[in-house]
């Protein structure tokens, strides 16, 4: 590409094409009571209140796979490898337990309000 203003335009789309990808990131683990990390072994932001109606994002920040399963089977993110994230909807009100399938140390609460 010898076009400098077509070279522009594309970095241009590269970087709004990635933009998404930070904001998702950066939002994963900022304290946002709707989004919970997995780091280290553990569930990070682990016993938030949200209110009903919210998708609560779970994202496994960790090297080794993850789920994020409540008691009951209220809902359940799957399997989560490194780097991927699953939204839950919390359609009823209550306080849920979820646990970690691979490693059932991890354990936490989440409060619908």
């Amino acid at each position: 590409m010898r076009n400098p203003a077509r070279r522009h335009i594309l970095g241009i789309a590269t970087g709004v094409l990635a933009v998404p990808a930070l904001i998702c990131s950066a939002n994963a683990t900022d304290g946002n009571p709707s989004n919970i990390g997995i780091e280290k072994l553990a569930f990070i932001n682990p016993n938030p209140t949200v209110t009903m109606g919210t998708r609560v994002l779970f994202w496994n920040h960790d090297n080794t796979p993850h789920t994020a399963t409540a008691y009951g089977g209220t809902f359940d993110t799957g399997t989560l490898n490194a780097g991927e994230f699953a939204r839950i909807l919390m359609p009823q009100r209550g306080t849920f337990g979820y646990f970690c399938r691979f490693h059932r140390s991890m354990t936490r609460t989440i409060t619908v309000i």
